[in-house]
């Protein structure tokens, strides 16, 4: 009889580190999402249109996986939806959503603004006029950016409101709210204008005058709500599936 080996048994080879190549999918993933938003906002990509796994695929270079995952972000941040039979494509446009969001934003974004503007202290009011002087220092060529300051300002002014459901519900509204705003683009004075109302916001505040401050806030929303309704309108007219896209039904 054979008497039983005593060499040591071989150690297992280790297990492939996959993390890396886990990060690499899920960062191919977000440089297309944000891509595609990028693309959502300036207008290269319209309302309503599809959008292609494949053709997205062979845009980037990559495989149709990275892109399924980024079209799932842009769900996520409400820039695009799922249809049947017409798969993933831009959020479309509709009067009744207009008017439901932007009433939502201001009954919600003003009934936190009047509790969060009582509990400012110098730091947020310096951090909110940091905002502010970024806007003044851009021109409209760098709307994206723009876009970006100006809803850091609102969400600034009502982030101390602390109920954390209120604040929850409007970052949901401002996701989508997002396409709309972008139509604002062409408008040259939309960043001067934005920052005169956020100026007097800033001015009131510091006066203590809160009403006022509040009373502004809701002229912007207002106005804001009109302008974007004019151009959603335009938009629909001028679209040749309009009155044949469920947005359009909907208006």
């Amino acid at each position: 009889m054979t008497p039983p080996s005593l060499s040591p048994t071989p150690a297992a080879a280790p297990m492939p580190d996959l993390t890396a190549g886990i990060m690499e999918l899920k960062n191919v993933a977000q440089f297309i999402a944000h891509k595609l938003e990028e693309m959502i906002l300036v207008g290269t990509l319209a309302p309503g249109q599809h959008l292609v796994q494949t053709e997205i695929a062979a845009q980037f270079g990559v495989s149709r996986l990275p892109v399924r995952d980024a079209l799932k972000m842009l769900e996520k941040r409400e820039l695009a939806v799922t249809q049947p039979r017409r798969g993933v494509i831009v959020r479309p446009l509709n009067l009744r959503e207009v008017a439901d969001l932007y009433e939502l934003r201001r009954l919600l974004e003003s009934h936190a603004f009047a509790r969060s503007v009582r509990n400012f202290d110098e730091r947020d009011l310096a951090e909110a006029e940091a905002i502010v002087k970024q806007q003044e220092s851009l021109t409209m060529a760098d709307f994206l950016r723009i876009l970006d300051l100006d809803e850091q300002f609102h969400i600034k002014l009502c982030s101390r409101c602390e109920n954390e459901e209120i604040k929850a519900h409007l970052l949901k509204i401002w996701s989508r709210i997002r396409v709309l705003r972008s139509l604002e683009r062409d408008w040259q004075d939309w960043n001067r204008n934005s920052v005169k109302r956020h100026r007097g916001i800033l001015t009131a505040i510091r006066a203590e005058d809160y009403r006022k401050a509040q009373r502004v806030l809701e002229d912007g929303i207002s106005q804001s709500e009109t302008k974007i309704t004019a151009l959603v309108k335009v938009q629909l007219g001028n679209s040749p599936r309009a009155a044949n896209t469920p947005a359009a039904a909907a208006t």
